[in-house]
């Protein structure tokens, strides 16, 4: 770790970056995984929490928690070059890579390949994309625009490694916790790709919503590989509001349901576009319902939890229903800034994490889920967001 702060001041940015520096010459050589206390930070919120605990009892190990706990954030510099072709690489490495220098637990972690790829991943108890994002955009539009390194020469700032004590039975949980970490990514399939020439700029020039058609193409693309609709998440900020974190967008809609059928049954073209357009305009309703504080997910959540201090559950948390619309198959989110080429995460249910944005000309995609079948998934998403481009185009 590098103290960025001597005597009340922060470091001048050459300093530290002489740091980081010292840091990659240092010849000692890294941690194997199954010794790294940071896969503990991959499992489980409970088991984690509990071996944290175990963790503490040692003196050694208390000190070096509350140095990574009060850091601003985590900096892993990957001993790996990736190229921008590299899309699947790059997701699973931003997303776990090299666990021996992650700190999953941390608010965020600033991740930088050997040849100058970067990402920030982030844990999500604490807050959300659109924060983060407005980070990454202030301070890369800094780098830019104000620089502050210079070709001063500088004296590299004290580092220390963070030391770990293992007793017998947090070396046996850590082997556990190794195991299962390399479980859980060899079943994770991740898939990123760009559909060029079908983007922000495009849907405008159809009087046609940029997010309402890119749902609306998962959707279709759900139900020509599956034959069904399912639950489906979209996250909508609620930032505009004091203290507001999210709400859910429900993206499988009946007038999603109508268009959806009417393409895969191949009805005309003027009827599949009047049901693309009355969808669309549900789906639109339902960002600013969302946005604007009048959405249904965190109500009922908040209602569940005051239900449990009662000696009977309301029907309606038992009606097979509301279980249904809780497993979102399709958990979606997106991002999109000049500063970003992409963004993604893994799946939480037995479905797919789609991460998208939808840019001036092209639609971007990274997506993933537990074996099944990723690639053949963002296939049906290309096809169909020509099929939605075809209905817009039958009346341009």
């Amino acid at each position: 770790g590098i103290n960025a702060e001597y005597g009340g001041r922060v470091l001048p940015q050459a300093d530290i970056e002489a740091g980081i520096k010292a840091i990659l010459a240092d010849p000692s050589p890294s941690l194997p995984p199954n010794q790294s206390p940071g896969v503990f930070t991959a499992l489980d919120r409970t088991s984690w929490w509990k071996l944290r605990n175990e963790l503490s009892r040692d003196e050694t190990n208390k000190d070096s928690l509350e140095d990574i706990d009060e850091s601003i954030f985590v900096l892993c510099l990957d001993d790996v070059s990736l190229e921008e072709e590299q899309r699947n690489k790059l997701c699973t490495n931003f997303l776990y890579g090299d666990v021996r220098n992650r700190w999953f637990d941390k608010n965020f972690s600033i991740i930088v390949t050997k040849n100058g790829k970067a990402a920030v991943n982030f844990e999500h108890s604490w807050g959300d994309g659109v924060a983060v994002l407005r980070y990454m955009n202030e301070t890369l539009k800094d780098t830019q625009t104000k620089p502050h390194l210079s070709s001063q020469s500088s004296s590299a700032p004290s580092f220390k490694r963070l030391p770990f004590n293992l007793n017998s039975d947090l070396q046996s949980a850590l082997d556990s916790a190794w195991k299962k970490f390399n479980s859980v990514t060899e079943k994770l399939d991740f898939h990123a790709e760009f559909v060029e020439g079908i983007g922000k700029n495009y849907f405008k020039s159809r009087n046609m919503s940029p997010d309402a058609a890119a749902q609306l193409s998962f959707q279709l693309a759900y139900k020509k590989m599956y034959g069904k609709t399912v639950s489906t998440y979209e996250s909508s900020s609620t930032a505009a509001f004091r203290h507001g974190r999210t709400e859910a967008i429900r993206s499988a809609t009946p007038e999603s349901v109508e268009f959806v059928n009417s393409v895969v049954n191949k009805e005309s073209k003027e009827v599949a576009l009047a049901k693309l357009r009355t969808a669309a305009k549900a789906h639109s309703e339902w960002v600013k319902d969302g946005a604007m504080g009048k959405g249904v997910d965190r109500h009922l959540f908040a209602l569940l939890q005051l239900s449990k201090a009662t000696e009977s559950t309301p029907a309606i948390f038992r009606d097979p229903s509301y279980a249904v619309m809780g497993e979102n198959i399709l958990s979606t989110s997106t991002l999109i800034s000049p500063y970003l080429s992409g963004g993604g995460f893994g799946p939480v249910s037995n479905g797919y994490g789609v991460g998208y944005g939808v840019e001036d000309e092209k639609c971007g995609f990274a997506i993933s889920s537990y074996g099944l079948k990723t690639k053949e998934f963002v296939s049906h998403i290309k096809e169909s967001l020509h099929d939605i481009k075809s209905v817009l185009d039958s009346k341009a």
